[in-house]
């Protein structure tokens, strides 16, 4: 998938493209439907399939939500995208200035003038544009006037339940992670950079953790302990992590500690990506180190056990 910041930038071998438009935020099972009617009818007409987002979200940039935080970061979010098989996909930068353009322009020398798309898919509620006048009712007046196709994608359901952005976000801090990873339709994901830690889990705990800091703007799971699955680079390692305040040591930093399975390497520096797969139980105050060792023991165990059940974790497609 070739990637580009800019409308104007995409070379005339993606124009007259099928291109899918809107937020994406989480690349969940809904808009997983959408890029795959995308790619289905690009190659039913024979070009090519392209997605156009925005970056940062529009949300996040003209404050109509002061406590927005994202499912994925922009890295993660390419990441999504690039398995699923897009030819292309721009990346607009959202600024201020950027959403003082009306929606009729946006659409007639954006996605006509400069990237000539022949096919436009949306989902049924995606607004666009100055104050948000833009909407699916708008592209499909326009469409024949300008000379493409355009069609709604219906909202998708998940057990009684719109799969949305919000309604994921709201499971991960509830706790659902199961129902929330089904809605993404892979594994919520946290990545960050190694970084050097207190050196408690080590010294007092016998358990190594590697400690990473977490994004400020990247909404949270709910604190607790965790089986995950971590990415490093080519590497693939599960282990059980702990996310949270560490209260039995009094701290009220929010942070991230994962004890990596059959790992000794040195990783300071490096980059994971750490995959929440099953949430194991909320962080607790224990009166005793002695006490904390002992259930950490048991979420090690209780990790480890789930691991061995992972051939019923189709729907995640792990690479084991």
């Amino acid at each position: 998938m070739k990637i580009f910041d800019d409308i104007a930038k995409v070379p005339k071998e993606f124009h007259n493209a099928v291109v899918a438009l809107g937020n994406f935020d989480g690349v969940h099972i809904g808009h997983q439907e959408i890029i795959k009617a995308v790619i289905a009818r690009a190659k039913q007409n024979n070009c090519p399939a392209g997605l156009i987002t925005f970056y940062p979200h529009p949300a996040f940039v003209l404050n109509k939500a002061k406590d927005f935080r994202y499912l994925l970061t922009l890295d993660e979010k390419i990441s999504r995208l690039q398995d699923l098989g897009l030819d292309f996909c721009v990346i607009i930068n959202f600024t201020e200035g950027f959403a003082k353009i009306n929606a009729k322009d946006f659409i007639s020398d954006y996605l006509c003038g400069q990237l000539h798309a022949s096919h436009i898919l949306t989902g049924s509620n995606f607004r666009f544009g100055y104050k948000r006048e833009g909407d699916a009712q708008m592209l499909a007046e326009y469409a024949t006037k300008l000379g493409y196709n355009y069609q709604v994608i219906d909202k998708v359901d998940y057990n009684h339940m719109e799969a949305s952005s919000s309604a994921i976000k709201e499971l991960l801090t509830m706790g659902r992670l199961g129902r929330a990873n089904s809605m993404l339709g892979a594994p919520y994901p946290i990545t960050g950079i190694v970084e050097k830690g207190s050196g408690k889990a080590k010294e007092m705990l016998a358990t190594p953790t590697a400690n990473i800091k977490l994004p400020n703007d990247k909404i949270q799971p709910i604190f607790g302990v965790y089986m995950v699955r971590v990415i490093m680079g080519d590497q693939i390692k599960f282990g059980v992590a702990n996310i949270g305040v560490k209260p039995t040591f009094g701290e009220n930093q929010a942070g991230l500690e994962v004890n990596i399975f059959d790992h000794t390497e040195d990783i300071y520096g490096r980059t994971l990506t750490i995959e929440f797969l099953r949430f194991i139980r909320p962080e607790l105050k224990f009166s005793s180190q002695e006490l904390l060792k002992y259930h950490i023991d048991m979420d090690i165990i209780s990790a480890k056990y789930l691991i061995r059940s992972l051939d019923s974790w189709l729907d995640y497609k792990l690479k084991i």
